[in-house]
């Protein structure tokens, strides 16, 4: 009946054997080795446990943004410009349009809209400036 009893001393020297002369490799090993030895293999572990769900949910966050955003990027329409923030430019650039020309003009227009008459006499500049139509 001896022979199974629990021998405590035998625990003890094994879990003492384990934290002492046992040294975990891989990155378990190199956490330690930071911490000094101050921290055990199972904390280690822990450290790491959290480390990979922190990274995992990060990147989960990060490529579904990503996805998304580009997504929704094909549904952006430009709107048109107004005549009032154009005037005043083409009339101080270019003399040689008249206010026939534009009158013409909509209140609201894109590239496509402008007659071919008064396109012809603006630069390219001003023309790429405002937005084609969708």
């Amino acid at each position: 009946m001896l022979e199974t009893q629990f021998n405590s001393h035998e625990e003890a020297s094994y879990s003492a054997l384990n934290t002492s002369g046992y040294q975990p490799a891989g990155l378990i090993g190199f956490l330690i080795k930071i911490f000094r030895g101050h921290i055990k293999a199972e904390t280690a572990t822990n450290i790491l446990i959290v480390i990979t769900v922190v990274s995992f949910t990060l990147s989960a966050i990060i490529f579904s943004s990503i996805f998304f955003s580009q997504k929704n990027t094909g549904k952006l329409i430009p709107k048109p410009i107004s005549k009032e923030v154009i005037l005043p430019a083409i009339k101080q650039e270019f003399p040689e349009i008249t206010d026939s020309m534009l009158k013409q003009l909509p209140e609201t227009f894109y590239r496509e809209d402008i007659p071919p008459d008064m396109a012809n006499k603006l630069s390219q500049e001003i023309i790429n400036s405002i937005p084609p139509r969708p």
